[in-house]
């Protein structure tokens, strides 16, 4: 299954590692029928945590102005 993910040298492999990464788990703590749900609702979790993370360092000064008011 190493081939499905694999990017080769390019800037994608650090997102193959990870998602070959989170199918490792699945495969590793899921029984066979709840594997590809498990490795899509992990990978749209992850997903979801990244897009969040870029908005979070996008508004930075926003994020940074509310948290100095506190």
């Amino acid at each position: 299954m190493e081939e499905v993910f694999s990017y080769g040298d390019g800037p994608f492999f650090i997102f193959g590692l990870l998602f070959s990464f989170l199918f490792w788990c699945s495969e590793k703590f899921f029984q066979e029928r709840f594997r590809i749900a498990a490795f899509r609702l992990i990978s749209l979790l992850m997903a979801a945590s990244l897009i969040g993370l870029i908005i979070l360092i996008w508004n930075l000064d926003i994020v940074a102005d509310f948290l100095l008011s506190l």
